[in-house]
């Protein structure tokens, strides 16, 4: 995808958790954003709720909770994120 305003609030507010930094490195979510429920659901919804209401990581587990962006973005730079992190990282499903 070519770079634009949601790649850079991509880079800034999600990279270093979700995009490793050397080939075959887990990230800190160690789930890829390709298997990503949310990403592959029918409909942004569930992305969008993430993206507001962050997610907690499970008790026993070495991982970080998700933060909450709610109130870091605007509408309309949530919606440019999600459609770019659907084709960027779900790119054979269709888009929203």
């Amino acid at each position: 995808l070519p770079p634009g305003r949601a790649s850079r609030l991509f880079e800034s507010a999600c990279a270093s958790c979700h995009d490793p930094v050397f080939a075959d490195s887990l990230t800190v979510a160690r789930i890829p954003l390709t298997r990503a429920p949310a990403l592959r659901a029918p409909t942004s919804e569930a992305l969008m709720s993430v993206l507001n209401e962050g997610l907690r990581a499970p008790e026993g587990l070495d991982l970080r909770d998700m933060p909450s962006f709610r109130g870091e973005f605007s509408d309309a730079d949530l919606t440019e994120l999600t459609q770019y992190l659907r084709a960027r990282f779900a790119p054979d499903l269709p888009a929203w």
